[in-house]
């Protein structure tokens, strides 16, 4: 089952490629990752070539699982794997997330696309599918994914705009 979103918010930024350039950046993702009960960021793969620019990372989060989950995951805590994709040319990040638990059957698709909104404004359009793969229960799982994310979207932009206003304030 599959549940589309689209998130919408407007940064204060000198451009595009300053509030792409943070989703790479490792305090603006310590910031993010405090903020969001992300307990653990490894890196397992980092590309930059100059043209396009990937990154992997497994998070693993500090929220214990519900018991009758716990016991079938090692550690007892949701992990996953996020990677972040941007050709430097675009004004667009793809990201996809996949949950280590069950094998990736629940997983998140998605683009982060900016565009100017006026002068230091840049609009950012979140849009993408939650996916899950779970039987009996994947609309349930894949639904709570997306509320899940539009309650964290506040809090993400709220860190991200205040990384944001520390950069231009160096």
């Amino acid at each position: 089952m599959t549940i589309v979103f689209t998130l919408d918010h407007t940064f204060r930024a000198a451009s595009p490629s300053a509030l792409l350039a943070a989703y790479f950046d490792p305090e603006h993702l310590a910031m993010l990752d405090a903020a969001t009960g992300v307990g653990a960021r490894t890196v397992r793969e980092s590309i930059d070539d100059g043209i396009n620019r990937v990154c992997t990372w497994q998070l693993t989060t500090l929220q214990a699982l519900p018991w009758f989950v716990r016991r079938l995951v090692t550690g007892g805590r949701l992990t996953y794997l996020e990677t972040v994709r941007w050709r430097r040319s675009d004004p667009a990040l793809a990201l996809s997330n996949v949950c280590e638990l069950l094998g990736g059957q629940v997983r998140i698709e998605a683009v982060y696309q900016l565009a100017p909104a006026g002068e230091r404004l840049i609009h950012q359009r979140f849009a993408g599918a939650a996916s899950s793969d779970i039987k009996l229960v994947g609309e349930r799982v894949a639904r709570a994914t997306v509320d899940q994310l539009a309650r964290a979207m506040p809090t993400m932009t709220e860190c991200t705009q205040r990384w944001l206003d520390r950069r231009r304030a160096e």
